[in-house]
């Protein structure tokens, strides 16, 4: 019989295999099935962030949808409810050998990102806000690759940290 941690490596290996190689999303039809779109909603409203970053190695900003959660099954069923888009990975707890690591599902594909944002916007009930200017930027990117001016691309990453910020303001901050 298997120990809980051979189980939990037999599950991130087959997540691994089981995801989309490389797709072309600007053919892609759809990202998300329609019957999981409120589901994947409301986990990205909940457990999700949106938001522009940049690229540790070119510096280039990028669209990330991300989710970061402890336990490996319920990133598992999310990756199967968006159709096994993104990536999984894990990262070990740096403080003690016995806290849990982190295990993280990323989405950064700009036009993917888009069509995810697109199909999901209807039922997202908040962060919506921060979707739409999310989509702004994957808009212009794909209009112009690789070509937006600097400014436009730092009022872009401000603008995303702004409202991520504002949803906060006033809440207690955990720690």
């Amino acid at each position: 019989m298997p120990n809980k941690s051979e189980e939990k490596l037999r599950l991130y290996q087959q997540i691994i295999k089981g995801r989309r190689s490389r797709v072309n999303y600007y053919r892609c039809d759809t990202i998300v099935p329609a019957e999981n779109r409120l589901a994947v909603a409301w986990i990205m409203a909940a457990e999700g962030m949106i938001s522009i970053t940049r690229r540790r190695d070119s510096g280039a900003p990028k669209p990330l949808l991300k989710i970061g959660n402890t336990e490996l099954e319920f990133l598992s069923k999310f990756h199967h409810l968006v159709g096994k888009v993104g990536i999984v990975t894990k990262r070990p707890h740096k403080k003690t050998l016995k806290s849990k690591g982190t295990y993280t599902w990323k989405f950064r594909s700009v036009p993917g990102v888009y069509k995810f944002l697109e199909e999901i916007l209807p039922y997202l009930p908040i962060k919506r806000e921060v979707a739409l200017v999310v989509m702004e930027f994957c808009k212009n990117w794909m209009k112009h690759p690789n070509k937006l001016d600097p400014q436009k691309e730092l009022d872009f990453i401000r603008r995303t940290r702004l409202l991520n910020r504002s949803r906060h303001d006033g809440l207690p901050r955990g720690g």
